[in-house]
């Protein structure tokens, strides 16, 4: 009966997803959208490197300098190879190389597509809330359910990563604001985040109160916030220091979707990472072989490292979109991500 419904909503998954190609309604921009979008960043890398932009088709181009060439397929840069493509998008490797590292990584499981009943019962064993998600090749949300505590919730989690993967994995929720900091060539470049809700202290007001004078009442009610307060041992009724200023939501409060939400940074924040937090990816990142990923941590406190803070490595992302990385107009004029990323690829080229 279980493996019926599991089936049944597949189907209906299948179903929609199938609705949204036809209708080309689509909840989000991928990077197949941003076509335009990416040829800017990548003629403009061109131009501040003096060198030359070479459009083969209409997703191909072709970078050439001092007797140089590299070609780029719109979002992906071949700096890596297939393998290690391969191998750091596979969470479950990832995890395991992080753990032994001594990197802070979500508690977590991994389940075949019929082993919805198995994860029902290590979910039941440990309580709490949970996400689920494909253990490979997806990217941007697709296929990830969040705020999972029921054994429907679950089930529904199951069907829809089960439409991406053939492995699932099963993790207890950091409530964490998510940040993506890339490196290359072992080496971080760049960093953003996507900032939550926060509260400063005024030494008087509890975060309640605070939450109440400067966003909205129904915030001090929402699930998501008491989680993050409780991710960081801190209650409604405590009263913050002047000054201080608290993650109170871990996600932005126009955020409220718990399926397929797509992150979408907001701040630049590369000089801001603790310098420990940053050699402790970066050894993974080496680890793992990769030369150019973006690697996804929780962390409601950038400054220190993740052991400090309750963060965790989310995830490593092998084909990096450096859209993720202009967060302002200055940014975009200056192209400083993508002229790296040319820079690093030429210098290595052919």
């Amino acid at each position: 009966m279980r493996a019926a419904r599991l089936t049944v909503r597949q189907w209906r998954f299948g179903l929609v997803r199938a609705l949204q190609r036809v209708l080309r309604i689509s909840p989000t921009a991928y990077v197949n959208d941003r076509v335009d979008e990416y040829r800017a960043y990548w003629q403009a890398g061109a131009r501040n490197l003096t060198a030359e932009f070479v459009p083969r088709t209409e997703l191909v181009w072709e970078i050439r300098t001092d007797g140089r060439r590299a070609r780029i397929f719109n979002d992906i840069v071949p700096i890596d190879d297939v393998a290690t493509i391969e191998l750091c998008a596979d969470k479950p490797y990832v995890y395991r190389v992080a753990a032994s590292l001594g990197v802070p990584v979500p508690e977590h499981a991994v389940f075949p597509r019929a082993g919805a009943v198995d994860a029902a019962r290590w979910v039941h064993e440990r309580g709490g809330v949970f996400a689920i998600k494909p253990a490979s090749d997806t990217g941007s949300g697709l296929g990830v359910s969040t705020h999972v505590r029921t054994a429907a919730e679950l089930l529904n989690g199951f069907a829809l990563a089960a439409m991406y993967s053939p492995r699932i994995i099963v993790e207890r929720m950091i409530f964490a604001e998510s940040c993506r900091l890339l490196f290359l060539g072992g080496e971080m470049i760049h960093a953003v985040r996507r900032r939550g809700v926060r509260v400063q202290g005024n030494g008087l007001s509890t975060v309640q109160q605070l939450l109440i004078a400067q966003h909205s009442r129904w915030l001090s009610a929402d699930a998501t916030t008491r989680l993050t307060l409780a991710q960081q041992g801190i209650e409604l009724d405590d009263i913050p220091p002047t000054g201080r200023r608290l993650v109170v939501r871990s996600i932005p409060a126009s955020q409220r979707n718990r399926t397929e939400l797509r992150t979408v940074y907001d701040e630049a924040i590369t000089e801001k990472v603790n310098p420990q937090l940053i050699d402790d990816l970066g050894r993974t990142v080496r680890a793992v072989g990769s030369r150019l990923t973006g690697i996804d941590i929780l962390t409601n406190d950038v400054t220190v490292p993740l052991r400090q803070s309750g963060g965790v490595l989310l995830e490593a992302n092998p084909t990096p979109g450096v859209h993720h990385h202009y967060v302002n107009d200055e940014q975009i004029q200056s192209n400083g991500v993508a002229t790296r990323v040319l820079a690093y690829l030429l210098e290595h080229a052919q």
